[in-house]
Parts: C-alpha cells; sequence; structure tokens
C-alpha cells in the first residue's frame, strides 16, 4: 500500500512560500520575454530619393538628400533638394527654371507608417531667369518606411509644388 507523504511543520510553512516564488518567476518570465518584440531602431540615416511634382501650373522632377539626425519615436532629419521645373501652358507661358531648397523636418512613428511634415526655404533662378531667394517651401504627408529597409516611399502636398510623389533609397 502506499504510505501518505506527512510533511513536517517548516515544510507546511515553506509550501506557500514556495508556490508564491514559482508564481512571480512564471509571470516575470512572460513580462521579459515581450520586449524582444520592440521594433528595430532605424540604422540607415541616409537617404537619396527621386521625385514628381505637380501644382497644374508647372510640374516638377527632382532629386533629394536627407539626412536622419535623431531614432525614436519622432524623427527629425536635414534635407537638401534640387528640383528641375517646367511650366505646363495652362497659363499663357512657357519654359522652365531650376530650384534648390534647405528644409528641416521630423516624421513620427517608430513602424512602416509615418507622418511626415518639413519646412525650409528655397531659392531659384524664376522666370525668365530671375533669382528669387529666400522663399518659404513646406511638406506635409506620409512616409512608408520599414525600419531597417533600404526602400522608401512617400507622397503629400507640398508649398508650391502641389502634390508629389517620391521614392528612395537609404543607405
Amino acid at each position: 500500500m502506499g504510505y501518505p507523504i506527512k510533511l513536517t511543520m517548516t515544510e507546511r510553512q515553506n509550501k506557500p512560500r514556495l508556490l508564491l516564488l514559482l508564481l512571480f518567476s512564471f509571470c516575470f518570465s512572460f513580462g521579459y520575454a515581450q520586449n524582444k518584440f520592440a521594433p528595430k531602431e532605424n540604422t540607415k540615416k541616409n537617404l537619396v530619393s527621386l521625385g514628381l511634382a505637380t501644382n497644374m501650373i508647372w510640374g516638377s522632377g527632382g532629386l533629394a538628400y536627407e539626412r536622419q539626425l535623431h531614432s525614436g519615436f519622432i524623427n527629425p532629419f536635414v534635407r537638401g533638394k534640387y528640383e528641375f521645373c517646367y511650366f505646363t501652358g495652362m497659363v499663357d507661358f512657357y519654359g522652365f527654371f531650376h530650384e534648390w531648397s534647405a528644409m528641416l523636418g521630423a516624421y513620427t512613428g517608430r513602424n512602416t507608417h509615418h507622418f511626415e511634415m518639413a519646412l525650409g526655404a528655397r531659392t531659384d533662378n524664376g522666370f525668365k531667369y530671375r533669382p528669387r531667394f529666400g522663399i518659404l517651401t513646406a511638406d506635409l504627408g506620409y512616409r512608408y518606411a520599414k525600419p531597417g529597409a533600404r526602400f522608401s516611399g512617400m507622397a503629400g502636398i507640398s508649398w508650391p509644388n502641389g502634390l508629389y510623389l517620391r521614392t528612395g533609397f537609404r543607405f
């Protein structure tokens, strides 16, 4: 037959303490394991992008270089941009001009989808080659950038260039 296990008084007192210790270790093991699902930090801080924009009076195509300054929920950046602009002929004049701009901006989020805004100044050679300096420029839009990936896509509205689409390569 089976012999019943008899616990002494000290063993009976330690049994609830042992169960409590096992319960806490079980709970904290799951809490620590969730930390491995935190999003990766973006280590590719440079971006070169090509873009197209239009505001129905002129269209533009351009090249931009961007440098991310910090990684976090808010990601500030500086952007330098060159654009070749052409008039569409809707306002009785034709031609083209070149535009250079410097911007400071930020995009939010740590995952794939971001809200982006930037503000800066631009200069161009103007219509009929009369240069203009210090004109305000601004971007407001959406950015698709998966952390750690090389591809990045942007779409939004810009002042004064209108609607824009850009695609870029991170390195």
